[in-house]
């Protein structure tokens, strides 16, 4: 599993959800891999030139 903000503030480890990046969604497994547009622009860069699928 990957340790996320939303998670540490689960686990209380923190007290901000945020995205650490960004600062305007809550930083879940799926944000930091699909829906940050840092996430996003790494995976274009990552990917360019193939086709991915969307889900």
């Amino acid at each position: 599993s990957l340790l996320t903000n939303s998670c540490r503030v689960k686990r209380g480890m923190s007290f901000d959800s945020t995205c650490c990046v960004y600062r305007q969604a809550m930083e879940t497994t799926l944000h930091v891999l699909r829906d940050c547009p840092y996430a996003q622009e790494v995976w274009n860069k990552t990917c360019r030139g193939t086709t991915l699928m969307q889900v």
